[in-house]
């Protein structure tokens, strides 16, 4: 009798101790499903182009109908590629209600991109841009200059045309910038300054 007793505790205590280590692991799986649902990647959802299943997309690869936030936000209606020795970059033309702005984006500055505008207060004379150039109070010089192959997506302003482009790049002291633009005996002029492209947002098109 004595012997059956202990083989019914024995079982018993088996019994209990199976259902507790099942117990702990329930509870162990559903806190790790937690906190990996608290997890920054978790919280994240995906892009437009994820659900796609297209690869996802940045500055370096704005087309027509992307926005760009930055002091607002900005549809892109075009985009220039502009092409020299191997490398291309992007020059966008970018419309907020009646306000339009340029952005460039080049390879070249990993951490920043230019924004800036139209401006009317600058010219070439002689055929050729100077070296230097005095601009709102402060001194531009010349970083930059050659000639691209231009193409055209979307809606630009009539000037940048699927060719061959003349670029003439200037730097002020800290981030002022200036940039002048040729297509056949077209002159554009813009200035802005470079900014930080973490603080530049992008959204893709429908």
């Amino acid at each position: 009798m004595e012997l059956i007793l202990a083989l019914l505790l024995g079982g018993g205590c088996v019994a209990v101790g199976s259902w507790a280590v099942r117990r702990h692991r329930r509870r162990a799986g559903a806190r790790s499903a937690e906190r990996d649902d608290a997890s920054p990647r978790s919280r994240q959802s995906p892009g437009r182009e994820a659900e796609r299943g297209e690869p996802e997309r940045g500055l370096d690869d704005l087309r027509p109908d992307d926005v760009v936030t930055h002091d607002g936000d900005w549809l892109v209606t075009g985009v220039a590629h502009l092409s020299e020795s191997g490398v291309t970059w992007l020059e966008c033309r970018l419309e907020d209600a009646s306000r339009e702005s340029w952005i460039v984006v080049h390879p070249a500055d990993p951490d920043g991109v230019l924004i800036g505008q139209r401006v009317t207060d600058l010219a070439v004379a002689g055929g050729r841009p100077s070296d230097s150039l005095d601009h709102q109070g402060a001194v531009f010089r010349l970083r930059r200059f050659g000639r691209a192959v231009v193409q055209v997506q979307g809606q630009l302003d009539g000037r940048h045309l699927a060719g061959e482009c003349g670029y003439w790049n200037y730097d002020a002291a800290g981030d002022a910038r200036v940039w002048f633009r040729q297509m056949g005996d077209e002159w554009s002029y813009y200035g802005g300054q470079r900014v930080a492209r973490h603080l530049v947002g992008y959204l893709p098109g429908s």
